[in-house]
């Protein structure tokens, strides 16, 4: 004789599947509901790249893409800094002294508050570490900014 707990538990599982397979059901909310998108030119992207370096031999930008990259030996952003190598783009004219939630294609990564500091900033790119392989590159591509 078969459980009568059975139907139930495929019941459950079918409308599981169905909510599943359309993700409109899952999230109907716009993430950026209640924000506005600011504006975002060329002079709001400042490079940083290893200081002995053009531009051009650890970032391009081309068909929309930013593509940053960085070697293991390349030397840190500004002569007297002891970080690790990197490739980065610092958003400017758009710092912040509150917390932050970050979208990558529509879906939350990350969120945090303030620490009572004033001098947040957006950065993104490519960054030496401990244990990095010899040449590690990102690229990206629509970056936005929404404020509330």
């Amino acid at each position: 004789m078969a459980s009568p707990a059975l139907p139930v538990v495929l019941i459950a599982f079918l409308v599981s599947f169905f909510l599943l397979k359309d993700p409109v059901l899952l999230c109907s909310a716009d993430p950026t509901d209640g924000f506005r998108h600011v504006p975002l030119t060329e002079s709001n992207f400042l490079l940083q790249k290893p200081y002995n370096l053009a531009s051009a031999d650890r970032y391009s930008y081309s068909n929309g893409i930013r593509r940053l990259w960085v070697f293991s030996t390349d030397k840190p952003f500004k002569s007297d800094s002891s970080t690790d190598p990197r490739t980065e783009i610092r958003i400017k004219g758009y710092d912040y002294s509150s917390g932050v939630t970050v979208f990558v294609d529509g879906v939350m990564k990350h969120e945090a508050q303030g620490r009572g500091r004033s001098d947040f900033f957006f950065k993104f790119g490519v960054y030496g570490q401990i244990g990095e392989s010899n040449r590690m590159e990102s690229r990206w591509r629509d970056v936005k900014i929404f404020k509330k």
